[in-house]
C-alpha cells in the first residue's frame, strides 16, 4: 500500500512539473503575441509630442560625454539597438545608406545597449556611420521607455518626438526620416 502511495505522489509531482512547464510556455507565447502587435509597440517609448530627456550621454567612438540636447542641432533619428538583436544588425546597412542620403537634413544617432565587448564586436562586424551612443547602464533605454529593439524616435530640432516605433527595415527608417522632412 505504501508503495502505491509513493508512486502516486511521484507521478503527481511529475505531472505538476510538466504542467508548470506548459504554463510557462503559454505565458511566454502570450507575451510574444502582445509584443508583436503594432498597438502594443506604439504604446512603448516617449509619447509623440513629448520632449526627449536632457541627459548626459557617452559617445562610443570618441569616448566623450555630452548633453543629448546639445547634439540635437537638426532633426534626428535616434535608434535603440542591441548587439544580440539580429534585426538591429541587419538595419545597420540601411542606417548607413540613409545617413549618406539624408545627412545634410537629418542627424543619425544609434544608441547601443549591451556589454562593451559585444558592442565592440558588433561595431567591428557592422561599421556604423554617424554617432553611436553607448548606453552602458541602460539609463537611456529606461528614460526613453524602450522595451524592444530596434526602436526609433524621429525627433525634431526642438527635441520633441514626432514619430516612434519599430525600425527593422529600410522602409520604416525612411518613414521616420520623411516624418522629419515634411512640415
Amino acid at each position: 500500500m505504501e508503495e502505491i502511495l509513493l508512486y502516486s505522489v511521484i507521478i503527481l509531482w511529475l505531472l505538476i512539473i510538466f504542467h508548470s512547464f506548459l504554463f510557462l510556455l503559454l505565458i511566454r507565447q502570450f507575451g510574444e503575441i502582445f509584443l508583436s502587435s503594432g498597438e502594443s509597440i506604439l504604446r512603448d517609448g516617449l509619447a509623440i509630442g513629448e520632449k526627449i530627456p536632457d541627459m548626459s550621454v557617452i559617445f562610443f567612438l570618441h569616448q566623450r560625454e555630452k548633453l543629448l540636447a546639445d547634439v540635437i542641432t537638426k532633426p534626428t533619428i535616434l535608434c535603440f539597438t542591441a548587439p544580440n538583436c539580429k534585426p538591429c544588425r541587419e538595419l545597420i546597412a540601411h542606417w548607413n545608406e540613409g545617413r549618406m542620403k539624408f545627412n545634410d537634413e537629418v542627424n543619425f544617432i544609434l544608441v547601443i545597449v549591451g556589454k562593451e565587448n559585444e558592442v565592440h564586436k558588433m561595431l567591428g562586424q557592422f561599421p556604423v556611420q554617424g554617432e553611436v551612443i553607448y548606453d552602458k547602464t541602460e539609463e537611456l533605454f529606461v528614460r526613453f521607455k524602450v522595451r524592444v529593439t530596434p526602436f526609433a524616435f524621429a525627433v525634431d530640432q526642438s527635441g520633441k518626438v514626432k514619430e516612434k516605433g519599430l525600425c527593422g527595415s529600410k522602409a520604416q527608417l525612411e518613414q521616420y526620416v520623411q516624418s522629419l522632412l515634411t512640415k
